[in-house]
């Protein structure tokens, strides 16, 4: 029987800390919401990709973003590391949406309270020590008492700043952003599109929030563009001067009309050196922060508010759970914060083109140098130009015979999973290539792989003894995980 527990206190109100409120509220534990009341005109523009809608139905929230009136949009048009503009169309016609991070937060809270957290806004959190949480609301000071906070304050890292925020110093970013009126008509592909421009100094990208409005930002290193330099004394002035920069963003917006002042905000990367501890998560960008190249910021952030309240809940009722919950959650953020950096070294190196200058040399370099192989070996796209795994995938194709074992130097051992809405134990396999285990390959189960492959003799043999003992793979994930599997050692081929 789980012990009682003072309410969880969640610290942020954006798209994770909301989600994980409403998660837990729906299974019962009574969170507390404290959060900043946002002025409208500080928000910014959030491009949302048609991926999140798997995620939204999972949490239950598809129907009711469906119907906010979020402007959709059908993909991107891009101008990058090229003067020449490619469109990429979202998959099979699918749609996205084009959002204010003001209204997402509003629709997110108002889901929360509705699901029965408690919401307190126009508070502002001013330290957690301890099982103690103190913030202010207005000339008013308040203390509230908790086992679990859940720190999802942004960048600002009520939590996290205390001694956890790892910044990578070595790639700076300044944000430079205002809200245009624009032309009816645009010559674009599709006037819904986000755009996104690299150009020598940095890039620039824009998100309509309505018909006849875009929230346009520019992304510059303060260190190397001498007029973010000055921001402080004219922001405008910097602004117009790298929209200047583009070649095609900037004539775009020529015939438009700026109608806010220029927001300008630290834009740089950073992670955290742990995400979960004794009594803490840190959620969202409260635990790392990914550039923006990727539109991937509000999965990111309902993703791990997912995982939060997920991990929360289990150890909340199952208390024998806590270190595998806190372990699991820690290794996952890790994780997500590690491949998003590789996609990101990745558009850097395209970024500056045929002829690139420091601002993109200087971040591919960073962005490759600060990624941990560890953290990458199951990335799905290096493993599919993994040479050893290429070797014995092509090796499998010859092969008449089979005999699969788990290796003699890996162990099947009990690790942290998530299944369905609660963290379970279940068998991984665990060895050199994978020392804190691993279950799961394109979604194939390596450690049933492992059993049905002590029955079968040949390829075709083991694809059906493992389709008929549980759910169904596809062929090229079946493949792609046994050559994996074979390669780094986890099973061996007795035959």
């Amino acid at each position: 029987m789980a012990a009682s527990h003072q309410r969880p206190v969640i610290v942020g109100g954006g798209p994770a800390g909301a989600t994980a409120a409403r998660l837990l509220a729906l299974w019962g534990h009574e969170p507390l919401v404290l959060t900043r009341d946002r002025a409208a005109d500080r928000s910014i523009a959030e491009s949302v990709p048609p991926s999140c809608r798997r995620l939204f139905r999972h949490i239950a929230i598809e129907e009711s973003f469906a119907s906010a009136g979020f402007q959709p949009t059908t993909g991107n048009t891009v101008w990058w590391g090229s003067p020449e503009a490619r469109v990429e169309w979202f998959p099979a016609g699918e749609t996205g949406w084009q959002v204010r991070s003001s209204e997402l937060e509003s629709l997110l809270l108002r889901l929360a309270s509705d699901a029965g957290a408690e919401v307190l806004g126009g508070r502002t959190v001013r330290e957690v020590e301890g099982g103690r949480v103190l913030c202010t609301s207005g000339a008013e000071a308040e203390v509230h008492e908790t086992d679990w906070v859940l720190d999802a304050s942004g960048r600002s890292g009520v939590v996290a700043r205390a001694g956890l925020r790892r910044p990578f110093e070595s790639a700076a970013t300044l944000a430079l952003a205002a809200t245009w009126e624009t032309p009816k008509e645009l010559d674009l592909a599709d006037p819904s599109h986000t755009l996104v421009e690299s150009y020598a100094d940095g890039w620039a990208w824009s998100v309509p929030v309505s018909a006849a409005e875009r929230f346009v930002a520019v992304m510059v290193d303060p260190r190397l563009t001498s007029l973010a330099a000055a921001a402080g004394s004219n922001r405008d002035g910097i602004y117009d001067g790298e929209l200047a920069k583009t070649r095609a963003l900037g004539p775009l917006l020529s015939s438009g009309r700026r109608l806010s002042e220029v927001l300008a905000c630290d834009a740089s990367c950073y992670s955290a050196s742990a995400f979960a501890g004794p009594g803490f998560l840190l959620l969202g960008d409260a635990g790392s922060f990914i550039d923006p190249l990727s539109s991937y910021g509000v999965k990111k952030a309902i993703s791990s508010g997912w995982l939060a309240a997920v991990c929360l809940r289990t150890l909340l009722e199952e208390e024998d759970l806590t270190e595998a919950c806190l372990e699991l959650y820690d290794r996952r953020e890790r994780q997500v914060f590690e491949s998003y950096r590789r996609l990101s070294s990745l558009h850097f190196g395209e970024g500056g083109g045929a002829e690139p200058g420091r601002f993109w040399t200087e971040r591919s370099m960073a962005a490759v140098s600060e990624l941990h192989e560890d953290d990458l070996r199951f990335d799905p796209a290096i493993l599919r130009e993994d040479a050893d795994v290429l070797a014995a995938f092509a090796e499998l194709k010859q092969r008449e015979a089979i005999t699969l074992r788990v290796a003699p130097a890996v162990s099947v051992e009990p690790r942290a999973m998530v299944e369905g809405d609660r963290v379970v134990l279940a068998d991984h396999l665990v060895g050199s290539w994978a020392p804190d285990g691993i279950r799961y390959l394109r979604d194939v189960e390596l450690p049933r792989l492992a059993t049905a492959g002590r029955c079968a003799t040949s390829v075709p043999a083991l694809f059906d003894a493992y389709n008929a003992a549980g759910v169904e793979a596809a062929l090229p994930d079946f493949l792609g995980a046994l050559s994996v599997g074979l390669a780094k050692g986890l099973l061996i081929d007795e035959e």
